[in-house]
């Protein structure tokens, strides 16, 4: 009986709209019983009305659970539960100035998760109630922070949007509790910033003025709080680290339009807030542009786009972007004159941010700031960003900066522990993107012996894969005939195929032909090799002949496994036979290789515009000049045509379990006067 119910539920998860109410129902009892919802029960619950009596808003608003069912409780309940849920974590956070243990902590974060879970319109409600007359700096925080991440994770960084009524009393009664912590002397900057998301979660207009009046009282306390950290003031100096710029810049670039473009450009030469300012720039410009500004996972990927970035560059493809130039006239202000090491400091911050953006040529502005007064090492993230945006750097000058690197690691050693060698492997990987790309191997020789190892440093290889320069090929030949056991490792070899360039099949098989034997452990991944460049093969007409004329060719002969691989993932009449010749030759027996080859000249994958990726259907295409070629082979005798027939003989097999295409004849060529079909012997 429970597995029937087990799979009544669950299909009604799957078939919300034919789910009778009575299973809605069940379902409510389900939860409150305390059993395991199946996933996507939520979406069901949403079905039921607000609840705001009885066991499932009391497990609600339980601190003490944390389950799934207290989760999914808190997403049909009411505002009056909603409100008790705000009120529990408002006397939790007050309490933190008093006695503050691990048990309250967790606490506070499942009644905050409760409240992001919460149905928008009573989270609203039970919001404005409890928000009304609020002047308790700690109360503001917590009904703050609750706007500023409900709805997460669905729907984290999208606008609040409510009917404007709401969003009107919204926008009201968070302007009055924002000028209260203004106005506060206990106010702290993290309640500040709690206010400052809470309004870019609304992004609207009109509260730019609060904002920024927010903005500009964090800057003072900030200062203030340095300063007296500077001269050893006696008290707690905490509040001088922390650096609340970005949830500032958020909330601006959320509400974004001409006004906060105009207020960031003010902001551009602040020592503290310019850079967040430069930022905010940055994001209103790409949602312009409809990119995407999220950050890669690892380093390396940030370099995936230089290719790209730097043809259209020596096209002259780029344009400038309004946005760009304001932060590039910033950056040649704090250059004007002789500019101090801070303001030089600064204006490298900015460069790197503004060439994320569109901008045409900038080499006077460049040059100067490659020739700033200031240790190599600070120029690292706007030489990171040249290197994205386009621009050809000297190796020179990369190497200069692994050189520092290396001489500041003698005095912190951590920064050649396992784990912390993130600067040391940047610098690494830009050489790859130098004038000279071959200078990796350079950079490779001047790291201390334990740190020579390719495994350790991956991100070279994995930037050569990126590198625009075709010598970051001939770069990865050196390394695997300095390292022939590279060869096998999967870095190495994904690093030089999928640059996708027909130049890098061939350098494969030349390190195949000239490295020593590769055996065991060193064996490359050929069916993975195959794979990834079949497409280049089956689209570059001259790469094809060359691969026929090396497996022709006995010097070669290292090669033509591989090489036997590649033309049988894509092949043609020609590629096919010569494969028959060459199994012929060396007396080899039909094969999957083979049968690979010959599936592939048979038929043809149809898909349609409604399926998914990657589906689609089989249809068999006539072939009967290849049939009639391989029924020619098997007249000629000999071990080549032993192969020809088991092609046939295959090819026959495919045509009965995915049928005949109904132009192709039943007997190859009846006029060779050879029996059909070839029978086995």
């Amino acid at each position: 009986m429970a597995g029937a119910w087990r799979v009544r539920l669950e299909l009604a998860v799957e078939c919300p709209a034919l789910c009778p109410d009575n299973v809605i129902a069940a379902l409510q009892r389900h939860l409150v019983s305390c059993r395991h919802n199946p996933a996507g029960a939520g979406e069901l619950l949403h079905r039921l009305p607000d609840i705001d009596e009885g066991p499932i808003a009391a497990l609600a608003v339980d601190p003490d659970r944390d389950d799934q069912q207290a989760s999914d409780a808190a997403s049909i309940v009411g505002s009056r539960t909603v409100r008790a849920l705000l009120r529990h974590q408002i006397d939790l956070r007050i309490a933190r100035d008093g006695a503050w243990d691990r048990q309250s902590g967790d606490r506070f974060l499942r009644l905050g998760s409760r409240v992001e879970r919460s149905r928008r319109h009573a989270f609203v409600a039970a919001w404005l109630d409890e928000a009304h007359g609020q002047t308790d700096p700690r109360a503001i925080e917590v009904l703050a922070e609750a706007l500023a991440r409900h709805g997460r994770p669905d729907h984290e960084g999208e606008p609040f949007l409510v009917e404007e009524p709401l969003m009107a009393r919204l926008v009201e009664a968070l302007r009055e509790m924002s000028s209260r912590l203004l106005d506060s002397s206990a106010t702290t900057r993290g309640q500040m910033a709690d206010a400052a998301a809470a309004v870019g979660r609304l992004a609207k207009p009109e509260l730019l003025p609060l904002l920024l009046a927010l903005l500009q009282e964090d800057l003072r306390r900030w200062r203030a709080a340095r300063a007296a950290r500077a001269r050893r003031d006696p008290g707690d100096h905490s509040d001088a680290a922390w650096d609340w710029t970005n949830w500032y810049a958020r909330a601006l670039t959320a509400i974004g339009g001409n006004e906060v473009i105009e207020a960031l450009r003010t902001y551009l030469d602040d020592l503290e807030f310019g850079e967040a300012a430069a930022g905010a720039l940055c994001a209103i410009d790409a949602r312009r542009r409809g990119v995407s500004m999220k950050a890669d996972a690892f380093f390396v990927h940030k370099f995936a786009h230089v290719v790209e970035n730097r043809a259209a560059r020596q096209r002259g493809d780029v344009q400038d972007s309004p946005l760009s130039t304001i932060v590039f006239d910033a950056i040649e202000r704090l250059l004007d004159g002789e500019p101090s090491a801070d303001a030089q400091r600064h204006a490298l911050k900015l460069a790197a941010i503004a060439m994320e953006m569109p901008y045409r040529d900038r080499s006077g502005v460049i040059a100067r700031l490659l020739a700033a007064s200031l240790p190599i090492r600070a120029r690292r993230g706007f030489v990171v960003a040249l290197v994205r945006a386009g621009e050809t750097l000297e190796a020179d000058c990369v190497l200069d900066g692994l050189r520092s690197c290396l001489e500041s690691a003698v005095n912190s050693p951590w920064m050649l522990q396992h784990g912390q060698t993130w600067e040391l492997d940047e610098w690494l990987a830009l050489l790859a993107f130098t004038n000279r790309p071959q200078s990796v191997l350079e950079g490779f020789d001047l790291l201390p012996a334990e740190h020579r190892n390719w495994r350790l440093r991956r991100g070279m290889l994995e930037a050569l894969r990126y590198a625009p320069d075709l010598e970051a090929e001939q770069a990865l030949a050196d390394i695997a005939r300095r390292t022939p056991e590279v060869i096998a490792q999967g870095d190495w070899l994904r690093a030089l195929l999928e640059r996708h360039t027909p130049s890098a099949i061939l350098t494969l098989l030349d390190i195949v032909r000239d490295a020593p034997a590769i055996e065991g452990d060193r064996e490359i991944d050929r069916w993975w090799a195959t794979q990834t460049v079949s497409s280049i093969v089956g689209h570059s007409a001259e790469l094809r002949r060359e691969l026929l004329r090396r497996y022709d060719a006995p010097a070669h002969a290292r090669e033509h496994d591989l090489i036997e691989r590649l033309l049988a993932a894509v092949p043609d009449r020609q590629a096919l036979l010569a494969i028959v010749e060459r199994y012929g030759q060396t007396r080899r027996a039909f094969d999957s290789i083979l049968g690979r080859a010959v599936e592939e000249m048979a038929q043809e994958r149809r898909a349609d515009p409604e399926w998914s990726p990657g589906v689609y259907e089989i249809a068999a295409i006539p072939a009967t000049e290849l049939r009639r070629d391989l029924l020619r082979k098997v007249g000629e005798g000999g071990a080549a045509g032993t192969v020809a027939a088991g092609c046939l003989r295959y090819l026959d097999e495919w045509h009965d379990r995915h049928g005949v295409n109904q132009a192709e004849p039943r007997h190859p060529d009846v006029a060779s006067g050879i029996r059909w079909p070839i029978l086995p012997v």
